[in-house]
């Protein structure tokens, strides 16, 4: 028997059959015989058989990852820039279920030696140092596929109908795709994908450019099917590890050393201020801010910065306990070149809280 199922469209399909039979003849069938038999059931899946157009990047911005402890009265935190989020436009699966996003990678760490190696270099995902963070110029190698992880799927020696043609007696010049699975979020009401890094990560540099090349990616398609146009991807910086610790100095003040990769031009701050208290709470504010009456002193201790903030004179108990109630600050600023005129030529680039509880103070019990 031969049975034609019409889709409509291109797309892939994951069809499941079940076949289910009757008879004309069921008054001669014993009592009791079931009217229909089903049989088990079979999922095929249909390919796709156009090639998917080019996605359309909204956004791009860093993936943090944070850990956080505290060990008799040490706090330490971490902040690590573990992939790049792609936030995409809509519409997401124009080639069937399963679309992936798809990075573009070199295959090898030099340029290829056939003609138009420039074109393959806008195909590609590139990344490049920061200028204004070079004392000298550097010469940057290729990206490739293992600098990224956490990949569903990894398509290589792939060959872009955009890309370079070959030349008599030379190879055409092939690609490798990283492929991401693709999420919806329901409050932005758009896709995006989490492109992670591997444990190679990014070359050691101080807030490295990345312009990612990204393409949708179907792997159940026909041949010359699976892959879309390439779109490019807007710069993203990617910002240092930082590391900091924090414990009580003296009786009411905090110590607080931060390390990580050093970048020029940064000053690190630490201050108490008020908490924010949750919804549930209904007084305005806990704890008082440390301005009058405090002072940060930078002294040695290793790392990028280490910084005690301790009052100027003394304390009175009733003030103590507002303090333990509030948070303490650490931001790291840096100095650059202003984007417009009469504008403040700097930028927070870390910012970590902690609740002043997390260190206590002699004297006032820890919550």
């Amino acid at each position: 028997m031969s049975v034609t199922h019409e889709l409509g469209d291109t797309r892939r399909h994951d069809v499941t059959l079940r076949p289910v039979a009757t008879s004309p003849f069921r008054e001669y069938f014993d009592p009791g015989t079931p009217p229909t038999r089903t049989g088990q059931p079979a999922t095929i899946t249909v390919k796709n058989r156009s090639r998917p157009p080019a996605p359309v990047v909204h956004t791009v911005v860093p993936l943090f990852h944070w850990t956080r402890s505290t060990t008799n009265g040490v706090y330490k935190a971490t902040r690590q820039t573990t992939g790049i989020r792609v936030v995409l436009d809509r519409p997401w699966n124009v080639s069937g279920v399963g679309e992936r996003l798809g990075v573009v990678t070199y295959r090898f760490s030099t340029d290829a030696t056939t003609p138009g190696g420039i074109k393959l270099r806008e195909l590609v995902t590139r990344w490049g140092t920061d200028p204004l963070e070079e004392t000298q110029p550097q010469q940057t190698e290729h990206l490739l596929a293992n600098r990224f992880g956490g990949q569903s799927e990894l398509a290589g020696a792939v060959s872009l109908p955009e890309g370079p043609p070959s030349t008599a007696g030379a190879p055409v010049p092939k690609v490798d795709v990283v492929a991401y699975p693709v999420q919806f979020d329901p409050a932005r009401g758009r896709w995006f994908a989490d492109v992670l890094f591997s444990e190679l990560g990014l070359p050691e540099t101080a807030w490295p450019f990345l312009r990612l090349a990204v393409i949708r990616f179907q792997p159940q398609s026909v041949t010359g099917c699976h892959f879309s146009p390439v779109a490019i991807a807007p710069f993203v910086q990617v910002p240092p590890t930082r590391t900091i610790e924090a414990q009580r100095e003296d009786p009411v003040g905090v110590r607080v050393k931060v390390t990580g990769n050093p970048v020029r031009n940064t000053t690190f701050r630490v201050r108490q201020e008020r908490r924010i208290p949750e919804s549930s709470v209904r007084t305005l504010d806990l704890g008082v801010d440390a301005t009058a009456g405090w002072r940060v002193d930078k002294v040695s201790g290793g790392g990028l910065a280490t910084l005690v903030l301790k009052p100027i004179g003394d304390i009175t108990p009733p003030v103590l306990e507002q303090l333990l109630d509030g948070r303490v600050v650490v931001e790291e600023i840096q100095t650059g070149l202003a984007l417009r005129r009469n504008a403040a030529a700097e930028r927070v680039v870390f910012t970590e809280t902690f609740d002043r509880v997390a260190v206590g103070m002699q004297g006032v019990p820890n919550g």
